[in-house]
């Protein structure tokens, strides 16, 4: 075998799991976290609920948030492509073709429809919303920099809500658990600003 073959084999390897972290970061995976407040009202609430409706109601939250992700990742690309970051990202840096994107959408979107029938029809207003108000932020509302604190507010609580729905917590079990998501929501908040001023502060120099 010719060196010029060796080095293109060794590339084609590395391409593998290259193309596999550049899939986990487009889908948002890291995001998760903040998908766990979800559980929340479960600490709070011992009701009868079933635990397998919350674990369909978290995944069903991640897939969702890693729809939007993709969708988002796809509006940005011509942005992305002359920012000196933002172009390594998996889309402007062609480690993931737009179509894959797209295909990871229409999955994502369609495994969440399936999912649906097996969650309260209550919840679904709360994931509409949550789309809307994001596909609305991606549009045009990020340019706006109090526009990033305000979709965490509005996500944590709708995420503290669906919580709420799945263990069908009544309403004097609402009136604690929400104080906790508030503490969770001021923390998502802080910790959002403290980065947003680190931004400006090298923006500035």
């Amino acid at each position: 075998m010719s060196f010029n073959a060796s080095k293109l084999a060794i590339n084609n390897k590395s391409k593998g799991p290259d193309k596999i972290f550049s899939l986990i970061e487009l889908l948002g995976v890291k995001h998760y976290i903040s998908n766990l407040v979800i559980l929340l009202p479960a600490l709070f609430y011992r009701g009868d609920h079933s635990n397998l409706d919350l674990v369909i109601g978290l995944v069903s939250f991640c897939l969702l948030t890693s729809a939007i992700s993709c969708l988002n990742a796809i509006g940005d690309v011509l942005s992305d492509l002359g920012h000196p970051k933002r172009k390594n990202k998996p889309l402007p840096s062609g480690t993931v073709s737009e179509t894959t994107a797209k295909i990871a959408v229409m999955v994502l979107l369609l495994v969440l429809f399936r999912l649906a029938f097996f969650l309260p029809l209550s919840i679904m207003p709360f994931f509409i919303l949550y789309f809307v108000i994001n596909t609305f932020y991606s549009i045009g509302a990020r340019k706006d920099p109090g526009m990033s604190g305000l979709l965490i507010f509005t996500g944590i609580i709708i995420r503290i809500f669906v919580g709420i729905d799945l263990v069908d917590a009544p309403n004097e079990a609402v009136w604690l658990i929400i104080p906790a998501g508030l503490l969770v929501l001021t923390l998502a908040v802080g910790q959002h600003l403290v980065k947003l001023k680190g931004k400006v502060a090298i923006a500035d120099k």
